[in-house]
């Protein structure tokens, strides 16, 4: 139905009919003149439009494309009312999305009011997903719900290995779920992945105590855990500090969970598990994970950017980017939601540090177990 239309960058010689389609479409936070010129010259923004062939304009769409993240954000869209229906929405959604990826953008955002059922269909239909919820976000009061979509996927083509996928039980289980997907990569058996065995690795591995958690699993305690079932494992560790004392107020917490860190260090040693401790990079995962290793590391990357740590699975490398198992699915989130999550190998030294000052840990296990 889009026959006889192109998608091009917005020009200055659009400004009046780009105007003319933003008034007929919206009736509140309607952009200007001069906010379309803005955009049009600006780098980090991209304003594409759609015409047929004779030149005639019928709608457009705005991303904007911000330095400090990777996420990109769909800021308005709009198409002439004499033309809706055609699926040109669908087309410069597209497009948008494939010019946000272009600027090494992971994710697309956007805002869509509450009641606009169309829209919201056809973000749906496009795999957007709901992550947040803004009151009275527009000029006329009206409510705005947020959805992101991962714009970025690995190449299935490319995979070596296809990683099993296992979401944790609980909110402070994501150590014992990742150590189960690694075990399975390994193993290639899945018969594992449950909830019995998600809860006895947790309790084996866990030090940390929270305020409103239970806490997640140590490094060494996880490493120890693959061990203990016939796993030959490393642990790298850039501190000898005991784990996660930022996390704890307490002082008798405090001081039971530096008794339980140095019962998992004499422990390692005990069973001569390698304990290493030195930064870890991006040179370190490609190698373990060529070699066939399975990998666990800790990240503090989230979709919906509350940067909260948690453990995941190394589960694809490609030119640009490492690839994630995140154990933790959010709201409406699926596996296909969850798995091959990317992020790009120059981010790594930022989203796989825990806390100040900056903790790395991975646990590495063999394939010759």
């Amino acid at each position: 139905m889009t026959t006889g239309c192109q998608i091009r960058p917005a020009k200055s010689s659009d400004l009046e009919e780009l105007v003319r389609i933003e008034q007929l479409c919206f009736n509140s936070d309607v952009l200007s003149k001069r906010s379309f010129k803005r955009w049009i010259s600006n780098p980090l923004a991209l304003l594409l439009v759609v015409e047929t062939d004779d030149h005639k304009l019928l709608g457009y769409a705005l991303a904007l494309l911000p330095r400090a993240t990777r996420h990109s954000r769909l800021y308005s869209i709009a198409i002439d009312p004499n033309a809706q229906g055609k699926g040109l929405s669908r087309l410069l959604l597209k497009h948008a999305e494939d010019g946000a990826l272009s600027k090494n953008k992971l994710y697309m955002r956007l805002e869509v009011a509450e009641d606009n059922h169309k829209a919201l269909a056809l973000y749906q239909s496009e795999g957007y997903l709901r992550f947040g919820f803004l009151e009275k976000y527009y000029e006329d009061g009206r409510n705005a719900l947020r959805l992101q979509k991962r714009i970025r996927h690995i190449d299935l083509n490319t995979l070596t290995r296809n990683v099993p996928w296992y979401p944790q039980s609980t909110r402070f289980s994501s150590g014992a779920a990742s150590l189960l997907m690694a075990m399975a990569d390994i193993s290639n058996n899945t018969q594992h992945l449950n909830r019995q065995e998600e809860f006895l690795i947790w309790r084996e591995s866990t030090v940390t105590f929270m305020i409103s958690n239970h806490g997640d699993g140590h490094p060494i305690g996880l490493g120890l855990a693959a061990q203990k079932r016939g796993f030959k494992t490393e642990v790298y560790l850039t501190s000898k500090s005991p784990w996660s004392m930022d996390d704890i107020h307490d002082l008798d917490k405090k001081s039971m969970a530096t008794l339980l860190d140095l019962h998992f260090r004499k422990a390692a040693k005990l069973s001569n598990m390698k304990l290493h401790h030195k930064e870890i990079t991006q040179m370190d995962l490609e190698k373990w994970f060529k070699k066939g290793c399975a990998v666990v590391i800790l990240t503090n990357t989230q979709a919906d950017s509350k940067k909260a740590s948690h453990w995941a699975v190394l589960s694809g490398i490609d030119e640009h980017c490492f690839y994630l198992h995140n154990p933790c699915p959010q709201e409406h989130e699926t596996k296909t939601d969850c798995s091959y999550l990317a992020f790009y190998k120059n981010d790594f030294q930022n989203s796989s540090s825990h806390r100040t000052p900056r903790l790395r840990t991975a646990i590495v296990i063999y394939p010759d177990h």
